[in-house]
C-alpha cells in the first residue's frame, strides 16, 4: 500500500476588510449544485472505471443530495471500504471518496478469472490481492474526479486512504456535510456503489461560488 499522507495545516487567512469577506454557506445550501454536478461526476466514472471490466458500464440516476454530520456518515460507509481523502489543485479543498468493499472485492475476483461475486460475509480487512486493486482504483477515480471537477489545470490528488474511515478521521465528527450517492452499473450485475462526502467550505469552492474577490471565513476544524 502507500504510505499515507500527513496534512499541512492551512495558512492563517491574512486581516483585510471585512468587504472582502462573505459567510460561507450551509453544506445544505449547496446540496441543489451537488445535484447538478452529480451527473458529471457519474459521466466521468463511466468513462474512467471502464478500464476495470469488459462489460458496458452506465452511471444510475444519483439519489438526491444530502446534508449530515460526519458521525453517521461513518455509519454508513461501514467498517470496511476503499476510502480515499482527495483534494483538487486549484483551492486544495479535501473531500472523500468511499467505495463499497462488495464491489471490491467483486472485481478482484473477475480479475482473477472468477464470476465477479464478492463473498457472502466480508472480510475484517482487505487480503493483499484487493489492497492492490484498490490503488489501481484510486488512479481511476483521480483522472475520473479531474475531468469532473479539477481539470487538466488543477487535477485532483490523493492526500490519504484507508479501508476504515474511523482510522481517516476525515472531519470532525459534528461537521455538517453534504452527501452525495452514485452507483455504476454492469448489465446483469450488482452496482458497484460510491459515495462522496463534501464539506460545505470544500464544495463551495469546486463549485465556483467564491467570486475572485472574496474570501471565505470558515470555522472549525482543518484537516
Amino acid at each position: 500500500m502507500k504510505p499515507q499522507h500527513s496534512f499541512l495545516a492551512d495558512r492563517p487567512l491574512a486581516s483585510h476588510c471585512a468587504q472582502l469577506y462573505r459567510t460561507q454557506p450551509a453544506a445544505a445550501d449547496l446540496l441543489p449544485h451537488l445535484a447538478i454536478a452529480g451527473v458529471k461526476i457519474g459521466d466521468a466514472l463511466v468513462k474512467h472505471l471502464a478500464a476495470l471490466t469488459s462489460e458496458k458500464l452506465t452511471a444510475g440516476t444519483p439519489q438526491p443530495p444530502l446534508d449530515c454530520a460526519a458521525s453517521e456518515l461513518e455509519q454508513d460507509i461501514g467498517p470496511l471500504a476503499a476510502n480515499w481523502l482527495l483534494a483538487d489543485g486549484l483551492n486544495g479543498a479535501p473531500f472523500l471518496v468511499s467505495l463499497q468493499a462488495e464491489a471490491v472485492l467483486c472485481i478482484v475476483d473477475r480479475a482473477f478469472g472468477g464470476k465477479g461475486v464478492a463473498p457472502s460475509s466480508l472480510p475484517d480487512a482487505f487480503p493483499l490481492s484487493a489492497q492492490l486493486m484498490i490503488e489501481r482504483i484510486e488512479f481511476l477515480i483521480l483522472q475520473a474526479m479531474s475531468d469532473a471537477l479539477g481539470g487538466t489545470q488543477s487535477p485532483v490528488h490523493a492526500l490519504q486512504h484507508s479501508s476504515t474511515i474511523a482510522k481517516m478521521a476525515p472531519f470532525a465528527p459534528d461537521e455538517r456535510i453534504a452527501v452525495l450517492k452514485l452507483a455504476i452499473a454492469e448489465d446483469g450485475r450488482e452496482p458497484w456503489r460510491l459515495t462522496f462526502a463534501f464539506p460545505a467550505m470544500t464544495l463551495d469552492k469546486l463549485l465556483g461560488h467564491s467570486g475572485p474577490n472574496e474570501v471565505v471565513r470558515t470555522h472549525g476544524r482543518h484537516l
